[in-house]
């Protein structure tokens, strides 16, 4: 508790806050750990259409490219935020809609003062103003950006422009019993049955990885292609150029 705490309060006290909060999403794998570390530790559950999600990770260097794998990672996350949506005491555990914050953003950040006990005042809207001062320099001029910018409802549908319809499908069929429970209503086109062979394959891929990773919030990054360019890059490499002098000799 104290080497995860220590930091923490630390760097709250240098900004004079009275109380710290931590995101890394991997902790909705630690939910037990970290209760028997803080009792009184109070969860925000932020969930987001997994096809937005899924577009998103398709942009940064974080994640693969194979839009199957990262919609299963995706899914993996879904599944353990409705389990604990289901099983964790109200006062401790609330779910935000993404999308909620967007469109409604005073209500939604109103909701969640009264839910941690804290006042709401309307500074906390115009947190862009100031955003940058507690970012890293390649933070605030790369994935996190968007901190640096008010908040844009526009934002929830944005996927829309930015998925190819085919991508969404893979997706919703991935993720499709998560989106249902969490309200988000699939509409892409039908999958072949080529199609749906192929993310079964890939699923099972993901799961021969999964098998072999140690800690639970642990991703998937490379997808069956990635490793079959790399394999034949080590089994069919070119051979070594000749240097030019010994080309010129022979």
């Amino acid at each position: 508790r104290a080497v995860y705490q220590g930091p923490l309060e630390s760097w709250a006290h240098h900004f004079d806050k009275p109380r710290w909060g931590e995101k890394t999403p991997g902790n909705l794998f630690y939910v037990d750990t970290l209760r028997t570390m803080f009792p009184d530790a109070q969860f925000l559950h932020l969930v987001r259409d997994p096809r937005a999600g899924v577009q998103s990770m398709q942009k940064t260097s974080f994640f693969g490219d194979d839009v199957a794998i990262n919609a299963l990672n995706r899914r993996k996350y879904l599944r353990e935020g409705l389990y604990r949506d289901a099983t964790m005491p109200s006062d401790q555990w609330m779910r935000v809609r993404y999308e909620d914050l967007l469109r409604t953003p005073q209500k939604t950040v109103r909701d969640l003062c009264d839910f941690l006990g804290e006042p709401f005042t309307p500074s906390m809207l115009s947190y862009y103003e100031r955003a940058e001062q507690y970012m890293h320099s390649a933070a605030a001029n790369g994935h996190n950006q968007a901190a640096r910018r008010p908040i844009d409802a526009s934002k929830a549908e944005a996927w829309r422009d930015r998925l190819p319809p085919m991508d969404a499908a893979r997706i919703e069929s991935i993720c499709r019993h998560e989106m249902n429970a969490l309200g988000y209503t699939p509409d892409g086109p039908s999958l072949s049955v080529a199609a749906r062979l192929l993310l079964l394959l890939k699923a099972l891929y993901w799961r021969l990885l999964q098998f072999r990773k140690d800690a639970p919030d642990a991703f998937v990054l490379d997808s069956p292609s990635a490793v079959r360019r790399r394999l034949r890059s080590l089994w069919w490499s070119d051979p070594a150029p000749v240097p030019s002098d010994q080309a010129s000799a022979d």
